[in-house]
């Protein structure tokens, strides 16, 4: 459903009916990271009729789900997961399962940078300990569906302890390519959008190796 909202192209649009606490704060970090790569994140303002390319349904016996269960679905494909995370790589990858390549970008400094990316597309970006980056590889690797998932490390003071923790929970990795945290990707917002330079790089690490063909 192609289109343009605040300026920017659409190419998919999400309707998120899930009115649940998690999923609640799931869509508020997502929607302007995804806007910015043309996937518009959206509560339907009306109950009676809901369009979009994809919507994720909300829980059964929530108000929510007795809320649109008698609506007008006009979506091409929906989606459902009880874990929202989950829900919305379906929802961006539908109709596949998952994402075909998860890669996770890490910028090693006195806090780790790391951006999650989804077959080029920038799903999450945080910083944490070092020590704490391969249980947040896991997490993203268990509850986003993928069929391979790989760290991209790049050098930096906390690099030692970045592999450390990763070699710890068995998260596959690899060093990256010095100059892939100087090249920015073209046309590439989301790295605007994330506002910090370390989470900017770690990106770059990983949009770079995304668009390899490796």
């Amino acid at each position: 459903m192609p289109g343009r909202v605040g300026g920017l192209v659409v190419r998919r649009s999400i309707a998120w009916l899930r009115g649940d606490p998690q999923a609640t704060r799931v869509a508020r970090s997502a929607r302007r990271l995804l806007g910015a790569q043309g996937v518009h994140l959206f509560v339907p303002l009306r109950l009676d009729v809901v369009e979009a390319d994809v919507a994720v349904e909300p829980l059964p016996g929530t108000p929510e789900w007795l809320a649109y269960s008698a609506a007008e679905l006009r979506v091409a494909y929906r989606v459902s997961h009880p874990d929202p995370l989950a829900a919305l790589a379906l929802a961006v990858t539908a109709p596949r399962s998952g994402f075909s390549r998860l890669l996770l970008g890490v910028d090693p400094g006195s806090l780790c940078a790391a951006s999650l990316v989804g077959d080029g597309i920038l799903l999450r970006a945080a910083k944490m300990p070092c020590s704490e980056l391969g249980g947040f590889a896991v997490e993203a690797y268990r509850r986003m569906p993928s069929e391979a998932f790989e760290a991209i490390v790049g050098s930096g003071p906390g690099f030692a302890e970045a592999v450390a923790s990763l070699e710890a929970e068995g998260v596959p990795f690899r060093l990256a390519d010095e100059s892939w945290t100087t090249s920015r990707p073209a046309m590439w917002d989301p790295l605007r959008v994330l506002g910090d330079r370390d989470l900017a790089a770690a990106a770059t690490i990983a949009l770079t190796l995304s668009r390899a063909r490796v």
